[in-house]
């Protein structure tokens, strides 16, 4: 058992995601004013805490590439981390093995292939020119194959929050948050069981990503998303305290749009 999970189907394309990646360095609005002059007038799924930062303090860098809406945050490259997230404008997530150096990336000439550790100038000069939205984290799991090994990856044992992207039978894309709210595990051992659980039910992954609890393990449901008993799901930190919230670095939400 690895513990709750929520699935979001890509099939309407009306679920969409949107990442809050950083304050805004021009207006000093930190991440969670950000998402409340977002939020209003949007039917919110979930808001959860997403890549790592280097501490407490809403102005703090978070950890590895970064890019907020176009607005570089952060240039520096992290070598033990092979995710390469790019939230995009429309609402989709892509996930990238930063290792592979086959980004695709669209141009005025048509789409390029890009070695993001090579061509990193170019890429942000992109990422500045379509307003991306970029962070980098643990690659768990890459075209159904798993990215950390037993001996190779953070031995320690702890609560785990993984976002999934994944696809039936039949094609349709998932959005999966698994989350390990009671119980531990290391990143090799919750790779390994949601690997093996989606695929034994006919799902291939096509990336999973590791998300920051720590310190800043929000999730809130909006009173959309309940446990087996009836209690809405949240994380461990208290989800409703301004105190955490306006610590937090990072925001990933997921709306559903009406069409």
């Amino acid at each position: 058992e690895i513990g709750y999970s929520i699935w979001l189907s890509r099939k309407s394309q009306n679920v969409k995601a949107k990442y809050f990646a950083h304050k805004d360095v021009r207006s000093g609005q930190i991440v969670q004013e950000k998402y409340d002059t977002w939020r209003p007038g949007r039917s919110v799924i979930l808001m959860s805490s997403g890549a790592y930062a280097s501490g407490w303090k809403a102005p703090d860098t978070p950890t590895g590439i970064t890019v907020d809406n176009g607005m570089v945050v952060n240039r520096t490259i992290e070598p033990d981390m092979d995710g390469l997230v790019i939230v995009e404008a429309v609402g989709g997530v892509r996930v990238s093995n930063i290792k592979d150096g086959d980004l695709s990336i669209s141009t005025d000439q048509g789409y390029k292939t890009i070695n993001v550790l090579t061509d990193k100038i170019e890429f942000l000069a992109w990422c500045e020119k379509n307003k991306a939205t970029v962070f980098q984290t643990h690659l768990l799991i890459y075209k159904d194959v798993l990215k950390v090994g037993r001996y190779n990856s953070d031995s320690d044992q702890s609560v785990r929050k993984l976002l999934v992207l994944a696809k039936d039978r039949a094609g349709n894309i998932f959005h999966i948050m698994y989350y390990s709210k009671f119980k531990a595990f290391t990143l090799y051992t919750i790779s390994e069981s949601v690997l093996g659980h989606l695929n034994s039910i006919g799902y291939s992954v096509i990336a999973a990503i590791n998300l920051d609890t720590g310190g800043y393990d929000v999730l809130s449901t909006a009173g959309s998303v309940k446990d087996c008993e009836g209690n809405l799901l949240k994380g461990n930190s208290n989800h409703s305290s301004e105190d955490v919230r306006k610590t937090m670095t990072n925001i990933l939400a997921y709306y559903y749009t009406y069409k």
